[in-house]
């Protein structure tokens, strides 16, 4: 018997509901391997004891063994002789490899006595720091709950705590199986007018499409989502949207670690999906065909609010609007572009692909940036500053040069562009 680690939870799969600022929890266990009681008849217990003549033939003809098996039989007869203290031994001996003897007791490191096996979950709040303990019999049809005062709450990126829990299947002073997994307590509701509640506190989605590459180990890829992931931290999001099918299992854990919601696409009933089986709108209203549903409740519909009414949310790496590309390490430009409008950390950033020339023979050029005004300078000299909300526009800059050399200046942060004057050309004549 032991846990199942195939089932929700790896085996172990808990409930929250947070209610006068404590927490409710309620426990469910999976395990492998139902315990049973297996008898042993006394004619099967002696002739496991008493070798078969083929075998006693075997043995003697080699001289070297045989006055050690001579003295085998000696004492096997002198046992033989006692049928009643063998059958006793040879069912001793076989119960003991049983998973269970029906009717004997456990006990628990207390020295409590159990009628069956126990399973005892501790839920520890940092190492060596319990929090809540209970215990439960095998085979208990209601669930086992727990209710834990003043909990620490995951709270997204702003804060990804992650309680340990760690439950153990004892029987006989012995353990059968241990778990150690970590959870996080929290609660999504929908709000009104379409919001997401996190703990009853509004939560802006801010999605990107994430999938990994189908080659490399397990580990490889387990290392490239660990890097992928604190990309996208500092990208500013807070939800990855992962595919049910193709998800590696320890991607959910990644998305608690890092304080990530993991989302999957759903298409409402009564309408059709687009091709290729995913759907286009995603605007959540009466006629938005699809939506977001959390993995781990599934109840809450979560719209995704783009610029443009049926918008996508971005991709990480699939596409070639895609936030990376696979032939380089560097995020393209549509990385700063969601950057400026979900994160806080001052950066500026020109867009290259911008860079146009006026009717006038000046050019224009875009900058992304979280900074709540920028400074643009061309050929070292300011040229402008302006105030904006993550996209701020420059015009009729000029070039007395082939080579367009800009840099912008925020809170803190610089960069910098040089764009030579016949990109800006091929760019006009390709568009």
């Amino acid at each position: 018997m032991k846990f199942d680690r195939s089932a929700p939870g790896r085996g172990v799969e808990v409930e929250c509901r947070l209610e006068n600022g404590k927490a409710l929890l309620k426990w469910r266990f999976h395990l492998t391997d139902e315990y049973s009681r297996t008898e042993v008849s006394w004619p099967q217990a002696l002739e496991a004891q008493v070798p078969r003549p083929q075998t006693l033939q075997a043995e003697v003809s080699r001289p070297q063994a045989l006055q050690a098996e001579v003295s085998r039989l000696q004492t096997l007869q002198v046992e033989v002789s006692r049928p009643q203290t063998l059958q006793a031994q040879v069912s001793q001996s076989q119960v003991r490899q049983l998973p269970f003897r029906c009717g004997e007791t456990s006990r628990g490191q207390d020295g409590q006595a159990w009628s069956q096996p126990v399973i005892c979950i501790s839920l520890m709040a940092g190492e060596g720091n319990v929090a809540a303990e209970g215990i439960q019999t095998v085979g208990e049809e209601e669930p086992l709950e727990t209710v834990l005062v003043q909990p620490h709450l995951w709270q997204g990126r702003k804060d990804p705590f992650l309680y340990e829990a760690e439950a153990v299947l004892l029987m006989e002073d012995g353990c059968l199986d241990r778990l150690r997994t970590q959870l996080c307590l929290r609660r999504l509701e929908a709000g009104a007018e379409g919001e997401v509640l996190l703990n009853g506190q509004p939560l802006e989605i801010r999605a990107v499409v994430y999938s990994l590459p189908d080659a490399g180990s397990e580990a490889e890829r387990q290392s490239l989502a660990i890097a992928d992931f604190r990309q996208l931290a500092r990208l500013g999001a807070n939800s990855v949207c992962l595919d049910k099918e193709s998800r590696p299992s320890f991607l959910l854990g990644l998305c608690d670690r890092f304080g990530f919601l993991a989302l999957e696409e759903s298409v409402a009933e009564g309408t059709e999906p687009s091709e290729g089986g995913k759907g286009t709108d995603f605007s959540g209203g009466e006629e938005g065909a699809c939506f977001f549903v959390c993995t781990w409740n599934r109840a809450v519909k979560i719209p995704w609010k783009g610029e443009d009414a049926g918008e996508r949310p971005p991709a990480y790496r699939d596409g070639s609007e895609a936030l990376f590309l696979p032939y380089k390490k560097c995020p393209e430009s549509v990385y700063y572009k969601y950057k400026a409008k979900w994160s806080k950390e001052p950066f500026v950033y020109l867009v290259p692909e911008s860079v146009r020339r006026m009717k006038s023979g000046s050019y224009a050029v875009t900058c992304y940036s979280s900074c709540s005004r920028v400074a643009l300078y061309t050929d070292g000299e300011l040229f402008e500053f302006r105030k904006g909300d993550g996209i701020f526009v420059f015009q009729e800059i000029p070039a007395r040069t082939p080579c367009i050399m800009l840099s912008a200046e925020g809170d803190g942060c610089s960069g910098a562009l040089s764009v030579h004057k016949s990109f800006v050309k091929a760019l006009e004549e390709n568009n």
